[in-house]
């Protein structure tokens, strides 16, 4: 059997463990049926997990929908396994663990090649900021895995919270605002409220939300923005959390002061619509926007009869009646 290059991943394992275990994977390469390296991300192989970890839950719920990760608990004395997952005892010794991997990649190369072909998902054509503006708008109270290449976070709408295994960097808000394609599951209620009380895996939902309006929607309105309204703001961004440029302050004195259209505020502002657009798309986002449609709604519904009232003036006339 030819090696494979394959990922493993840790959830929620004590720091200890989780260094034996990339100091493990350093060293037993040519013990191994597949090439393993460690992985920061729910995109792996294999995932050992933490049966007590509220993100244990989370990884057995894509394992059930996608087959990946195989879900692996690491149990200490006392602890219970999480059902229908192999089983790796704590302390970790490098025999098992070898006997492990190779026991895996044996049962996965077996499912691969019984597998039927799995027909390809369908590619969404909103752009991702749209995808997470849409969600945030419905004000789920569920809890929602969005996945972003290697990249997932847990998301609940109505209350505006974002849970992580680790503080987005900004690497990590550079790639999710230059993503094309999101994938967003809805997680079941038992998974909901394990996460809520992982209080330390709480992060900054409006610095993902802004800086994936500012440069994910290339410089298009969001879908739910109406071309031509005149836009305000409810309250000043948090520019203290917030990637901002100088220019944002201006820009946040304009819309505060009153409504502007796209194309007001970039000329006051001195500044490109290009630009103008990313700003008010990232307050969107982070919903701090107010939309004054009424402005361009009368003048649609005004331009019909202005045509039909010209067409019966020019029948008057040549029929030689007065207007």
């Amino acid at each position: 059997m030819l090696s494979r290059a394959r990922k493993l991943t840790t959830v929620g394992l004590p720091l200890r463990d989780e260094l034996l275990i990339k100091s493990l994977i350093q060293v037993i390469g040519t013990k191994t049926v597949d090439d393993w390296t460690f992985y920061e991300g729910f995109e792996a192989d294999v995932a050992l997990c933490n049966p007590n970890s509220n993100l244990a839950g989370v990884a057995l719920r894509r394992a059930g929908q996608s087959a990946a990760p195989t879900c692996v608990s690491v149990v200490h004395d006392g602890d219970d396994s999480l059902p229908g997952t192999k089983v790796l005892h704590a302390p970790i010794k490098s025999s098992e663990f070898i006997a492990l991997l190779n026991d895996i990649s044996r049962s996965t190369d077996h499912i691969r090649r019984d597998a039927a072909p799995v027909a390809a998902e369908a590619v969404d054509s909103r752009s991702v900021a749209d995808t997470l503006h849409e969600l945030m708008q419905a004000k789920s109270p569920a809890l929602h895995a969005v996945n972003c290449g290697a990249k997932t976070v847990f998301i609940v709408p109505a209350s505006r919270s974002l849970y992580a295994a680790a503080p987005l960097t900004q690497t990590d808000l550079a790639q999710w605002s230059s993503a094309r394609v999101l994938r967003i599951d809805r997680m079941d209620e038992q998974s909901a409220r394990r996460l809520a009380g992982h209080t330390e895996s709480r992060r900054d939902l409006d610095a993902l939300l802004w800086r994936i309006g500012l440069e994910g929607s290339d410089g298009v309105l969001l879908r739910s923005l109406p071309q031509g309204a005149k836009f305000s703001l409810k309250h000043w961004p948090d520019f203290g959390r917030l990637a901002h440029e100088a220019f944002h302050f201006r820009m946040a004195a304009l819309l505060s002061r009153g409504a502007c259209t796209i194309e007001q505020l970039a000329a006051a502002s001195n500044h490109t619509s290009w630009e103008a657009r990313a700003f008010v798309n990232a307050c969107a986002m982070c919903d701090l926007i107010l939309i004054d449609a009424a402005a361009v709604e009368p003048a649609r519904a005004a331009a019909p009869q202005r045509r039909y009232s010209s067409i019966l003036k020019t029948i008057r006339s040549a029929l030689g009646l007065r207007a």
